[in-house]
């Protein structure tokens, strides 16, 4: 059973972390409890269409700014008086989550944590459900827009809903600035212009700067690596770097045999084959680096061409390592906030898919039509660990669209949880 992390219902108020409901009964004690921007309660969830609607729009407009919906908590509305009110549990956080995936537009992610009456009594309590600043707001439900006044949620005029769609625009501003960074660092001279290279970057948005400063050169932070590092479809890269790992001027980093202190080896034997370069910083930031990302095969029948093809498998196998990655050292390390993610992928014109098959005429190829792709997403910790896949899509979709190969990738996207 998941504990909420350190809860924000206000700046007037201490961070809340309730694990009992004597802590929910503290809470109203101390008028923390009080409905406002960041917080609202509701007495139970009737599985009625009004009920799962209202839910629906409740959840939408926190996911503006982020907020706390509290089921199991009962008001009277002419003294405003608070009282504890349990719930049945059995299935309700599964039928929160449906309701918020069915109902909002796009599908919005949030984290339940139940609270239980008593160790004896499981099958009643309360419900805290944490929803994160989306990166995705606003959502709609029913074909409106929702926000979050001082105490209710309104419908969001066209002014409001332009500013929040201006935020996430703002988003993949950042993005290109993070991957254009890492592009200028690129540890490799060597075919730059004609090598597919990966970049991707995990930046954590409010963590203090020396989030892992005392835990950089420990054992906890490797293990979390070589978990990252068995991915599917990533062995070329990430397998070999786990065997070599040194510290860095802006923490640690973890890199394949020629790429000692990030400088390709003089002698290195193959310069063309898999490298790859993992940076973990001080303050939690991971910078991920893959080259070789390319390949070659026959295509066609009576007279077979050299195709170029990029390793689609792969790309999104790294990504989906960065972020798993990036939710636990978050969670492991207590940042439980906002993360700034991107990917670059370079000199992709006119490459086909991995997996196109040979046999086809080489004219009539599906090809990238662009040189390079870049994107950009936020998440939470929380999402990173339980739904990695909806942010391996926000990232990686519309790329793997465009090389026709969104079939191969549906169940990563769709990934929930860590056993998925």
């Amino acid at each position: 059973m998941s504990q909420p992390p350190h809860l924000y219902l206000g700046p007037a108020i201490q961070r809340w972390r309730p694990n009992t409901p004597a802590d929910i009964q503290h809470a109203i004690d101390n008028g923390a409890l009080e409905e406002r921007h960041w917080l609202d309660i509701k007495r139970k969830l009737n599985h009625d269409k009004h009920d799962k609607v209202e839910l629906a729009r409740d959840a939408a407009s926190f996911a503006n700014d982020g907020g706390v919906l509290l089921i199991g908590v009962d008001e009277d509305r002419p003294t405003g008086k608070l009282t504890l009110a349990p719930t049945r549990l059995s299935g309700l956080a599964e039928t929160v989550e449906q309701i918020l995936h069915q109902r909002c537009d796009p599908p919005l992610f949030v984290q339940c944590h139940p609270i239980p009456v008593s160790p004896e009594d499981m099958e009643n309590g309360y419900l805290v459900i944490e929803i994160p600043p989306s990166p995705l707001a606003p959502h709609m439900v029913d074909g409106q827009y929702h926000g979050r006044g001082d105490k209710t949620k309104h419908r969001l005029n066209d002014a409001a809903v332009e500013r929040l769609f201006a935020i996430r625009a703002a988003r993949q501003i950042t993005a290109e600035q993070l991957i254009a960074a890492e592009i200028a660092r690129d540890p490799i001279e060597d075919d730059r212009d004609q090598d597919v290279r990966l970049y991707a970057v995990a930046h954590p948005v409010a963590s203090p700067p020396e989030l892992l400063t005392p835990h950089l050169m420990g054992e906890e932070l490797r293990t979390l690596v070589a978990g990252a590092a068995i991915t599917p479809h990533t062995d070329s890269w990430l397998q070999p770097l786990t065997a070599y790992n040194e510290p860095r001027a802006v923490g640690r980093g973890w890199h394949t045999y020629d790429l000692h202190s990030r400088i390709l080896a003089p002698d290195a034997v193959g310069k063309d084959r898999a490298q790859a370069d993992l940076e973990i910083s001080d303050d939690g930031s991971i910078a991920l680096f893959a080259s070789a990302l390319v390949g070659t095969k026959p295509i066609g029948y009576a007279r077979p061409v050299r195709q170029r093809f990029v390793y689609t498998e792969g790309a999104v196998g790294l990504v989906l390592a960065l972020v798993t990655l990036a939710g636990e050292v978050g969670a492991t390390f207590g940042y439980r906030g906002q993360w700034e993610i991107a990917v670059g992928l370079t000199n992709l014109n006119g490459l086909v898919h991995s997996s196109t098959p040979s046999l086809g005429e080489p004219d009539q190829l599906l090809r990238y039509s662009a040189s390079r792709y870049v994107q950009g997403t936020s998440a939470g910790t929380g999402e990173l660990q339980d739904a990695p896949g909806p942010v391996v899509s926000r990232l990686m979709y519309k790329f793997v669209r465009a090389l026709g190969a969104e079939q191969f990738f549906a169940d990563v996207f769709a990934r929930h949880g860590k056993s998925a």
